[in-house]
């Protein structure tokens, strides 16, 4: 089993005291299940998994971006826009893609 390397470390160390963000088990097992269903619908060509998996991501996502405002964390207010322009928008969009397409077929 591969170890990660202590400039890795430090890097996430340094990350962490910078946004705020913390890399609790939920966090990570969340988004990478949310990776993992994309993968999977990907691999799959199925048009609806896809939709589903993205629709589950953008909601999390929206509830994440405002769950910040709502707590007050000035920390994190930085990184809504990024997470709106990397995340959410993106997700919007291929949302209403793929129902044109399903519509299509």
């Amino acid at each position: 089993m591969a170890s990660i390397s202590p400039l890795t470390l430090a890097a996430i160390r340094r990350a962490r005291i910078a946004f705020g963000v913390s890399f609790d088990a939920a966090n990570i097992t969340r988004n990478l299940t949310a990776v993992l269903a994309i993968i999977l619908a990907v691999w799959l060509r199925s048009r609806e998994a896809l939709f589903v998996a993205l629709a589950a991501r953008f909601v999390t996502d929206i509830v994440d971006a405002t769950t910040v405002y709502t707590m007050n964390a000035t920390y994190l207010k930085s990184a809504v826009p990024m997470v709106v322009a990397l995340l959410i928008i993106p997700a919007a969009i291929g949302m209403v893609y793929l129902w044109k397409s399903m519509k299509r077929t």
